[in-house]
């Protein structure tokens, strides 16, 4: 459909400032065309699918007559999952084993689940409005949280873009702002730890030249050792130890998290590949989408406000990709400083000032 195709056009504009930049601007065409433009495109188009998938069926989990209320034990189930198909990938021979220091690997499960924990948290306690306000604001976090542990920064022209993309798709999304005490401060805490999880999922990548699927096959039984543990505060882990697991429940359990794996994985790709603020700028793309959706496919009337916020949005999108891709993303750098003298040119200084004393003489 129309409404499809454009989606996916915009995903696919949307990974051209995914590649570093040249040392010569190109044609900007030219790198739409790319060959790792199209690889970033797959991989948006994967996490897309992948997300609808997992959003889906946990839906009719946790519905009844299902009644799956077991949040946090199936995060952990998910990133069980994950690791399974992980190890299954490397017996097949798509990647070699590569491991790094523990260390990262206890931080960044750690960070991932406190993200997703945080999260599910601020959704319990905002508005969908304000829960959705605050998730957006994780793509201006992570330049402040680049610019102070990176020293990262953006030219002004990308800032400009990232505040009015902000505005825009809060506009189109946002009824109305209910500020609660509790709310505020688990959104904010979700924010943070979502962009603080993003940022060092790319600096561990980077740092130790480590692939996704490698980071992945021993960083996810940390993550779900700490799903694990936060299960145990948060669910009613007796009533899950009796649960009715029907085959059909069985079925959609593993859907879930085959759906689960496949947004873990496309999450570190399109991560390592790109930057965590791009792949902000990817959720909130996936965000329109499925308010594009619901407007051509469920007749939702979006309001003067909402489709000024949508065409905010994408003209956002356009500039700063087009910012990104053609070398402007960086703010100018500074002008060298100028080189010490040579030792001649000491010299020749010295009986320049000689000269010019002799003559005063």
């Amino acid at each position: 459909s129309k409404a499809t195709v454009s989606v996916l056009n915009w995903v696919c504009v949307a990974t051209v400032h995914t590649m570093p930049a040249p040392a010569e601007k190109k044609d900007f065409l030219s790198m739409l065309s790319s060959k790792d433009g199209q690889t970033v495109a797959m991989y948006i188009c994967f996490n897309i699918t992948a997300v609808v998938g997992v959003v889906s069926v946990n839906k009719i989990l946790y519905a009844p007559p299902n009644n799956f209320n077991f949040g946090t034990s199936l995060m952990c189930f998910h990133f069980m999952c994950t690791w399974a198909f992980v190890v299954l990938a490397r017996k097949l021979g798509w990647f070699e084993s590569k491991r790094i220091e523990t260390s990262n690997y206890v931080k960044l499960g750690g960070a991932q689940t406190g993200s997703v924990g945080f999260v599910n948290l601020s959704l319990l306690y905002n508005t969908v409005s304000m829960y959705q306000l605050l998730k957006f604001s994780n793509i201006l976090i992570m330049c402040v949280i680049e610019f102070v542990w990176k020293a990262k920064r953006y030219s002004n022209q990308v800032y400009l873009c990232l505040i009015a993309l902000f505005v825009g798709v809060s506009m189109a999304t946002v009824e109305t702002i209910d500020i609660a005490t509790a709310g505020l401060a688990w959104g904010f805490a979700g924010a943070f730890t979502t962009a603080g999880y993003q940022v060092l999922n790319k600096h561990v990548q980077s740092e130790n030249d480590v692939k996704a699927l490698q980071l992945l096959e021993f960083e996810q039984p940390w993550t779900a050792m700490w799903a694990a543990v936060l299960a145990c505060f948060t669910d009613d882990v007796r009533s899950l130890a009796v649960y009715d697991y029907t085959t059909y429940r069985v079925f959609l359990l593993f859907l879930s998290g085959f759906f689960a794996f496949g947004v873990n994985v496309t999450t570190y790709l399109i991560i390592g590949k790109t930057s965590p603020v791009t792949f902000g700028v990817v959720g909130i793309l996936k965000t329109l989408g499925i308010f594009l959706f619901g407007v051509y496919y469920m007749g939702d009337s979006p309001t003067p406000k909402a489709a000024f916020g949508i065409l905010l949005a994408f003209a956002s999108m356009i500039m700063y990709t087009y910012f990104m891709s053609t070398g402007q993303g960086a703010p100018p750098a500074n002008p060298p400083a100028p080189l010490p003298p040579t030792p001649e040119e000491d010299k020749d200084t010295l009986v320049a000032v000689q000269d010019t004393d002799a003559r005063d003489d």
